[in-house]
């Protein structure tokens, strides 16, 4: 198959006197403020809901920077409130409450991240426990709530519900096989970093069984093969559930399920476990002589890094509490916390238990209720030497608080930003609701008053019961950026500015080649508070296209470096990052709070100075100069993420024009006796889609291949100047599509080049280049220029482009 040859067509070599001159650095705008209802979150916030005497609407207070703010309301629920669950979303800013009343109707509500919200309710029924639990899936961010039926019925004994973040599931039921009557406890666990569930539950018969949930299919896979417990042990003679005598937890590392419990008046605990996965196969029931009581309120807590998971436990079988450690595959040495505890009532909590981490040093933490000691009774456990201790109480940190008499609820939450820190609620015979918070730094345990020394409530809903909750926030908002508002200012060599070189938000002229510059920008942070140093930024610069559009029409930005046109300046005091020095002059953004941030020499830069809330603007100072832009053009400027990822919105791009240039000596373009001047370069021509590398100039030289001395460019380029330029070129499109690209090299004078592979440098079409070579005045200092083409696929067709040479000053 023939192929017909495109026709020769020229490359027209245009001689230049015009030099480059850089342009100043873009100016970015932040972005726009965001109206907000809301508070921000940050890393170790959360919120505590609780019932407050007979007041039908549930209290909350929000935990925010170490310390609880005033009170406020959730949404009206139509009874006393007996018990609170509280789970925070690891997806979405939303918060799930679960409310029972003394009525026995369970109100799931719901915070948004900005207002609260009743979702829906039902009858469960009244109760010592809740008769209901919340557990979130790790990475759907789907939440399910499992309630009873309050029912005996087969098959309705359970029904749960799921919401998607936008939507509920109509209520399903969920029918219990092992079981024999009304559900009247529940508890589920979410396993970390899956869509997996775990459930177990007893009944008004004292009968105990469990379910797995596999949210990757929306199934249940199913209890064990019989019940796990048909007498769970209990207060006294109870008819129904009085404490959770039992309670679950997964290995943090393996994934496999741990359920443990008590029996009605026997002092040894049981426990089964569960295969990891959707596919994990239940164990046989094991009965572990280790325990030292009766397992009557039980609480288990997985160690976020292995496999161990700690268990506390208080008895009604004396006044004794008792703890210990299972590490994956077998329980440790159980250690006798004190016999000398307060009375373990019905729907009572007398102890708690959660994990700190703080480098290599593990500790677990359980509180408990001693009897009649004011104050938080406490013991540890070291897992680095394996061994239980009992603390001494902490009243003069606590404020002595809890006071003396018996605590109806004990709960630690951990932060899930900060493994050192427990936040403890409790609950006293008194109706006070106290909250303490214990921080570990390796070596030392320190309590301190979250509630500032005052209870933060009085008059609790009920001590009968869970009346509070807290949740840390376990999903933090990603702030939004606005670039807002500019201000050029002249250089001065401090942290400060000099005087104005325009209104605040409006373009300015250089007065000089050359000439440093300031530029002081705003970045409005919406949505959340942007955290101390929480996003790296860098600066970007653009050549006008048009106008300095918020779309960037036309306009190709690249970061601002210290070898850019508009580049960085190096002030001889202050150094990259100081804090900036605030000016009477510095642009303002309505009527926001401006967070004055750092000075800057070079690119990244982030907010080290201060965290920046929601609704208020960050501040920078940028030192820039003109490092041989075009002159009179103007350039735009923009911040960016330090990932390239422009801001969420921009309302204003600064815009720097440079000097005037005055006249200067051209670089010349000519023949490869580097004295005679060419005008013109042809290509021979060649098949569609070839690489042709042999033109010729005007004055009749063929670019030629070679060694040293032998090789011959098509054109040679000569600095008449006055100074070292550095050497730009500017390549035209060619017309009728007859090149699909092109090649240059700067070679130094009759240097070799051995075939057309030397070539290497990609041509840019339709801009002013750098090649990133300098040429040296006078003769003994030329450059030799090559150049190849690329044909398209046209055929039968010539085509002109122009070539401009141009010299930047340095």
């Amino acid at each position: 198959m023939s192929i017909k040859k495109a026709a020769q067509f020229f490359l027209v070599l245009t001689l230049s006197t015009s030099w480059i001159f850089s342009g100043w650095p873009q100016i970015f705008n932040f972005p726009p403020k965001i109206q907000e209802a809301r508070a921000d979150v940050a890393t170790g916030d959360g919120k505590i809901i609780y019932g407050e005497g007979t007041v039908t609407t549930p209290r909350t207070r929000d935990w925010a920077a170490g310390a609880f703010t005033a009170e406020g309301d959730t949404v009206v629920a139509a009874a006393t409130i007996r018990h609170v669950i509280t789970k925070a979303a690891p997806t979405r800013d939303e918060m799930i409450v679960g409310i029972q009343t003394t009525g026995g109707v369970l109100y799931i509500q719901r915070w948004n991240g900005t207002s609260w919200s009743n979702e829906w309710n039902v009858t469960v029924g009244d109760g010592n426990l809740p008769h209901f639990d919340i557990a979130f899936e790790s990475t759907s961010g789907d939440m399910m709530v499992v309630y009873s039926g309050n029912t005996a019925t087969d098959g309705q004994e359970l029904v749960y519900r799921i919401w998607n973040g936008s939507t509920w599931t109509a209520a399903t039921n969920l029918g219990s096989v092992r079981t024999t009557g009304i559900v009247d406890g529940i508890a589920m666990e979410r396993r970390g970093g899956t869509d997996e569930i775990a459930l177990v539950y007893g009944d008004r018969n004292f009968d105990l069984s469990a379910n797995f949930w596999d949210g990757a299919t929306n199934a249940w896979k199913g209890e064990p093969a019989a019940a796990l417990e048909v007498s769970l042990a209990k207060v006294g003679t109870a008819t129904t559930l009085t404490n959770f005598s039992f309670d679950l937890e997964f290995e943090s590392t393996s994934g496999e399920l741990l359920i443990v419990w008590g029996a009605d008046a026997v002092l040894d605990g049981k426990h089964v476990t569960r295969g990891a996965g959707p596919a994990g196969a239940w164990g046989t029931i094991t009965t572990t002589a280790a325990f030292l009581e009766e397992p009557t309120d039980v609480e288990l807590s997985a160690d976020p890094n292995s496999n161990y998971i700690a268990y506390a436990n208080s008895t009604d079988n004396g006044a004794d509490s008792d703890a210990i450690v299972w590490t994956g595959t077998a329980w440790g040495t159980a250690f006798q916390v004190d016999a000398s505890n307060d009375t373990v009532g019905a729907g009572t909590s007398n102890n708690a238990v959660n994990w700190v981490t703080s480098g290599a040093e593990v500790r677990a933490v359980l509180t408990y209720d001693d009897a009649n000691a004011a104050g938080i009774d406490w013991a540890v456990y070291n897992k680095n030497t394996n061994a239980w201790a009992l603390q001494t109480d902490c009243t003069t940190a606590c404020s002595s608080q809890p006071a003396s008499g018996d605590d109806a609820m004990h709960r630690l939450q951990r932060n899930p930003f900060n493994q050192a820190e427990l936040l403890f609620l409790g609950i006293d015979s008194g109706s006070d609701l106290w909250t303490k918070k214990l921080t570990f730094d390796g070596t030392n345990l320190t309590w301190s008053n979250a509630d500032g020394g005052v209870a933060l409530e009085a008059t609790m809903s009920s001590i009968t019961g869970f009346s509070a909750d807290f949740a840390f926030n376990r999903f933090i908002p990603t702030p939004t950026f606005t670039q807002s508002a500019y201000g050029f200012f002249n250089n001065t060599d401090s942290t400060d500015v000099g005087t104005t070189l325009a209104a605040q938000d409006t373009a300015a002229t250089l007065g000089s080649t050359g000439a440093l510059f300031r530029l002081r920008m705003l970045l409005h942070i919406g949505v959340n508070q942007l955290a101390l140093s929480g996003e790296t930024f860098k600066l970007q610069f653009a050549q006008q296209s048009g106008t300095c559009d918020t779309a960037f029409s036309g306009e190709s930005y690249a970061d601002v470096t210290g070898a850019t046109v508009i580049a960085y300046n190096n002030n001889a005091t202050p150094a990259d990052a100081d804090n900036l020095t605030a000016n009477a002059s510095d642009p303002t953004h309505s009527a926001d709070t401006i967070v004055n941030q750092d000075y800057e020499e070079l690119n990244n830069f982030t907010n080290s100075v201060a965290a920046i809330p929601s609704g208020q603007d960050g501040k920078w100072d940028f030192s820039l100069f003109d490092n041989g832009a075009n002159a009179s053009t103007a350039y735009c400027l923009r911040a960016v993420l330090s990932t390239g990822t422009v801001l969420d919105t921009y309302t204003l791009i600064p815009q720097i024009t440079t000097a005037a240039g005055g006249p200067s000596t051209a670089i010349e373009v000519r023949a490869q006796n580097y004295t005679t001047a060419v005008t013109s370069i042809t290509f021979p021509s060649g098949a569609p889609g070839a690489t042709v590398s042999a033109p010729t100039n005007s004055a009749s030289n063929t670019q030629i291949f070679g060694g040293a001395g032998t090789a011959k460019p098509v054109v040679t380029l000569y600095n008449g100047g006055g100074s070292t330029l550095t050497i730009w070129y500017n390549i035209t499109t060619f017309t009728n599509s007859v090149v699909s690209s092109e090649n240059y090299l700067v070679n130094a004078k009759g240097a070799a080049c051995a075939d057309a592979s030397c070539i290497t440098g990609s041509a840019t079409f339709g801009a002013d280049t750098t090649t990133g070579t300098t040429i040296a005045v006078g003769a003994g200092n030329e450059k030799d220029f090559y150049l190849k083409i690329n044909l398209g696929s046209v055929a039968a067709k010539s085509g002109n482009s122009t070539l401009t040479i141009l010299g930047e000053a340095l």
